[in-house]
Parts: structure tokens; sequence; C-alpha cells
């Protein structure tokens, strides 16, 4: 379960990918994804080094930055179908 932060924030992204681009969303999904795979590293190398302080952390980080990354997935994913039902172009299309 994410933290309370967290979660709020995960609320909230929704909301703001309602209200900007989509390729500004795509780059907050992008940091999003990139800072949880760094975090899943470091928890893995915390666990081989026996750390177990710094790995309950990570794993307290991880499970946040999975709530935020979804959230982003989700309104990347709202915003698609409303580019979609409204006939514009999807930027995100691949050529």
């Amino acid at each position: 379960m994410p933290s309370v932060e967290a979660a709020i924030e995960a609320a909230e992204v929704g909301y703001w990918f309602h209200l900007t681009d989509p390729l500004g969303n795509w780059s907050v999904y992008e940091v999003l994804t990139d800072g949880l795979l760094a975090a899943k590293a470091d928890y893995r190398d915390a666990l081989a080094r026996h750390d177990h302080a710094a790995a309950d952390r990570l794993m307290l980080e991880i499970t946040d930055l999975t709530a935020l990354a979804a959230a982003a997935a989700d309104g990347l994913a709202d915003q698609r179908q409303r580019f979609m039902h409204s006939g514009m172009p999807w930027p995100l299309a691949r050529a």
C-alpha cells in the first residue's frame, strides 16, 4: 500500500494529465518509470549486501513509485481515449 502522500499525488495525476499535453505527460511517465527501475535495482543491491534497513526503505519507495507510475499510465490511456473520441490524431502514435 502506498504512503498517504503518494496516494494523494497518484489521485492528482489523472487531473493534471487531463489538462496537459500528451508529450509532457509521457515525459512525466518516463521519469516515474526510470525512478522505479532505479529503485528496484537499488533494492536488489541492498538485499545482496544484506542491508535490510535500506531494503525496507527502498521497498516503500518502490511501492510509492509503482502507484504513481500506474496512475500516470492510466492518465495517458484516458487521454488517448479522449483524443480518439474527439477525432484528433494521437501525437504519440507510431508513424
